[in-house]
């Protein structure tokens, strides 16, 4: 299978993780031979070059292939012509066979390979649409692909009339860490929370501030009895004027001795050091790789009770939901895991959480359905194992 993935996003999130998992997995896979087609500078282009695992997976850079954000409507129209153009040339010299779109930007730009080649065209779908219209524009812009959808929750939302039997559930895979240590959740000392991602305003960042100050002010006059990392960049000038403005809260509020923020970077190290991972989005997230991320190193969850995070965290077994923007309701479960984190039953609830990931969330998982998929091999299949690629 001669595979081409196109990606059309410079910076790293949760759908770029993905794709570099994605190349390395297949890459390495007999019978596949993978290109990634992505833009010059792209973080994630670099990352695959640097892989020794990644050294089958050619990357071929584009000056073309841009986000819809960055280019603005007009510099975003002119650049489906070009980025098109671009890749219709680039299945056409490489005979490529099945071109691999990363989410609903980078599918704008297989519109003109849709109308010049009969390559087969698939497409994975990162988001839940925040608005009738992005649902319907998303439904309409996938009508001439294989979708994969990452979570029951992206189904639902993208299905329609015209796609429906086109659709395929992959979940999610993550790397694993070993299971929990007995020690990781006890010790001295305050709740290490860790909230990881994007710093934009729909990511909630603000929820669990207002969630520590509610906090503070219950237990004073004693100490907060929570350490707070933030780790994650924002990409924007919108969401720099967002982070800052955590920043001043931070600052008024009185929390500054409690939150730290420590930037971009590898996360790894950070889930083996925290207790427990709090992801406040305040709009459904299409699958929430952090949190999957944080129950394979052991960590305990607090996430949004929304999208596809539901269908993984369950509440009291893997877990614990709060409804997104409810700031009090974060405060009490935070302070109730700070008071509890080192019962036995939290520790069972951390290994419970840990075998969920590595029963159904794997990446070997997530790579052998994907070969079967993009291999022609029929049908990809759920996390549970039913059959379900033309749902």
């Amino acid at each position: 299978v001669r595979l081409l993935l196109v990606g059309a996003e410079k910076r790293t999130g949760g759908g770029e993780v993905f794709l570099y998992h994605l190349a390395r997995g297949l890459g390495r896979r007999p019978g596949f031979r993978v290109d990634a087609l992505l833009p010059e500078g792209a973080e994630v282009a670099q990352r695959i070059r640097q892989d020794p695992d990644c050294a089958p997976v050619r990357v071929f850079a584009s000056r073309r292939l841009v986000r819809f954000s960055d280019a603005g409507p007009r510099g975003f129209a002119a650049s489906l012509v070009g980025g098109g153009r671009e890749i219709l040339e680039t299945v056409r010299r490489e005979r490529h066979g099945v071109v691999f779109f990363n989410g609903l930007g980078a599918s704008a730009y297989g519109l003109l390979l849709r109308l010049c080649d009969r390559c087969r065209q698939v497409a994975v779908h990162h988001n839940i649409g925040s608005s009738a219209t992005e649902a319907a524009y998303g439904r309409w812009l996938f009508a001439g692909h294989d979708l994969v959808c990452v979570s029951r929750a992206v189904a639902v939302a993208v299905a329609s009339p015209l796609n429906r039997r086109r659709l395929h559930l992959i979940p999610n895979g993550v790397p694993l860490g070993p299971p929990p240590p007995p020690g990781k959740l006890e010790g001295p000392g305050p709740l290490r929370v860790l909230a990881a991602g994007r710093i934009t305003r729909w990511k909630g960042l603000h929820v669990l501030l207002e969630a520590l100050d509610l906090l503070r002010a219950r237990v004073a006059p004693d100490p907060l009895p929570v350490k707070v990392e933030v780790a994650g960049r924002a990409w924007t000038d919108e969401d720099r004027e967002y982070e800052a403005a955590l920043h001043h809260t931070v600052e008024r509020t009185g929390l500054a001795g409690a939150v730290r923020f420590v930037g971009h970077g590898p996360l790894e190290r950070r889930l083996e050091r925290a207790h427990c991972l709090v992801h406040t989005a305040v709009k459904p997230e299409a699958f929430g790789l952090v949190v999957a991320e944080a129950m394979a190193r052991g960590c305990l969850v607090v996430a949004a009770d929304a999208g596809g995070v539901r269908e993984y965290v369950r509440e009291g077994e893997t877990g614990y939901l709060v409804r997104p923007g409810d700031a009090p309701a974060l405060a009490r479960r935070i302070e109730w895991l700070a008071r509890h984190r080192t019962d036995p039953a939290s520790r069972e609830l951390a290994e419970r959480a840990w075998r969920t990931i590595a029963a159904d969330h794997s990446l070997d998982r997530q790579v052998d359905a994907y070969a079967r998929l993009l291999g022609g091999e029929g049908h990809a299949q759920t996390s549970g194992g039913a059959q379900n690629g033309r749902k």
